[in-house]
């Protein structure tokens, strides 16, 4: 699954089923934070109740060397298991 798809549909979208309000959300990948090196950097705020909540993918540099390594040996494919994403409490 591609990380535009989860952002902005999936993730939105089972959280509405599941009963969140959502207050913020990337709408596309021009909504996204993009680094130089791996995936974009996007948030989703939400609400369940009165608790606001966030979630998002996280910058890793561990990840930003293999994507540099990867691109250095002509790899220009993102690794797609290296994805880490951050639930917080706002």
């Amino acid at each position: 699954m591609q990380f535009e798809t989860l952002a902005c549909q999936v993730l939105p979208g089972r959280l509405r089923m599941a009963g969140a309000e959502i207050i913020d959300q990337p709408r596309s990948w021009m909504d996204m934070l993009t680094p130089n090196l791996g995936n974009p950097v996007w948030q989703t705020r939400f609400r369940f109740g009165v608790q606001m909540y966030s979630i998002g993918n996280q910058y890793d540099m561990r990840r930003a060397k293999r994507f540099a390594r990867a691109r250095s040996n002509g790899d220009w494919i993102p690794d797609s298991r290296i994805d880490d994403y951050i639930l917080s409490l706002i």
